[in-house]
């Protein structure tokens, strides 16, 4: 079989208020502060020329609040893929408090890191075999 590569370009969301007050988001849902919005805008016009076959995104406002500015300038026309994996790390109680809130050790039920591993290797995997299983392998 021959071999092909698979780019991927990682993006973080534009900063949202919770950003700007030093507040801990993690997998809260919050929206964009209009610099994120300022942001996406340059996001896509960054990438207004390229060509995307897919672009895949957490299931968070903030960052398909993100996409959607920086789609305004991108010939890419097609929806989203949503994928719970992409998720940005949990929190758990710590979630939504600013750095002289979140005080005493760690909460247990924060999300750990190899768990976000996990699934991120977990979408990766899959990204990779969804891509093997389009090739044309007679060719």
């Amino acid at each position: 079989m021959d071999s092909f590569t698979i780019l991927v370009f990682i993006t973080r969301h534009g900063i949202t208020l919770e950003n700007k007050l030093n507040i801990l988001q993690g997998q809260i849902d919050t929206l964009l502060h209009d610099e994120g919005v300022s942001q996406a805008i340059a996001l896509g016009k960054r990438f207004a020329e390229s060509k995307f076959d897919f672009i895949y995104s957490s299931p968070m406002l903030r960052t398909l609040h993100t996409i959607q500015h920086a789609l305004e300038n991108m010939k890419f026309k097609s929806e989203p893929i949503l994928d719970a994996r992409l998720k940005e790390r949990g929190f758990g109680s710590w979630e939504g408090k600013t750095k002289e809130q979140r005080t005493g050790p760690r909460p247990k039920d924060e999300e750990t890191i190899q768990s976000v591993e996990t699934r991120v290797t977990s979408f990766l995997t899959d990204l990779g075999t969804s891509f093997v299983g389009q090739m044309d392998l007679e060719t």
